[in-house]
């Protein structure tokens, strides 16, 4: 291709017709800059794909992390529900012995309940 294109320009230039000889250059010109915008074009259209999945990928992680905090805070609120019911279950049945001694034990259930 490239000797195609170097056998017009020297012909032109033997038969002195240096104005389709420009207008040969003009055009060769014009091909390599429309390559190169081309080449520019498709760079950018990849650099934006990338992005894009990169983005992807962050928010997927995002979102598994919100769902394993979510079981984590479920599991603890869990947990802290039961101590509460175990602790007021011993403080009625401290009530329920009516018992001087139990008082101590008593004000030990209630307050970890607050």
């Amino acid at each position: 291709m490239i000797n195609f294109f170097r056998k017009i320009r020297q012909k032109l230039l033997k038969e002195g017709k240096t104005s389709s000889y420009l207008k040969y250059a003009l055009g060769e010109i014009g091909l390599v800059m429309v390559g190169i915008l081309l080449a520019l074009q498709v760079n950018n259209w990849n650099e934006n794909r990338v992005k894009k999945d990169e983005i992807r990928d962050k928010l997927m992680r995002i979102l598994e992390e919100i769902n394993a905090n979510k079981e984590s805070t479920s599991e603890n609120i869990y947990q802290i529900d039961s101590v509460h019911i175990r602790n007021n279950i011993k403080t009625l049945q401290y009530l329920k012995s009516k018992n001087k001694d139990s008082i101590k034990l008593l004000q030990n259930t209630l307050g970890s309940s607050w």
